[in-house]
């Protein structure tokens, strides 16, 4: 697992009420990815961190960075926002994450 108990691995930063997973991924060789690559993830349970959040969303295309809006307390937002490698793998990330449940218990988080 590349995560640590407290959330926090080498590739993990926070600064500015923002935590930030990933960057160019190994490999990257370019430019930033478009803003149309972005996507925002909401209604996420706040205990979640990029530990879920990760796998689920690489399923659907090679992850350029994520950032999770935190709050004071360490405990997230709510969102994230999720930046994919090109802007197909964003939108199929969109229309298969809509409505799916992240934790079957609780209520399902929207993109």
């Amino acid at each position: 697992m590349i995560f640590t108990v407290f959330g926090f691995s080498p590739g993990v930063s926070q600064e500015n009420g923002q935590r930030r997973y990933g960057g160019p991924p190994p490999g990257w060789d370019g430019p930033s990815p478009e803003r149309v690559c972005e996507i925002f993830v909401g209604k996420l349970p706040r205990d979640l961190f990029e530990d879920e959040l990760v796998p689920l969303c690489e399923k659907f295309g090679k992850i350029y960075e994520v950032r999770m809006i935190m709050d004071f307390n360490g405990n997230n937002r709510g969102y994230a926002f999720v930046t994919f490698s090109n802007k197909q793998e964003a939108k199929t990330a969109m229309k298969q994450l809509n409505n799916y449940e992240i934790r079957s218990s609780l209520d399902p988080f929207c993109l």
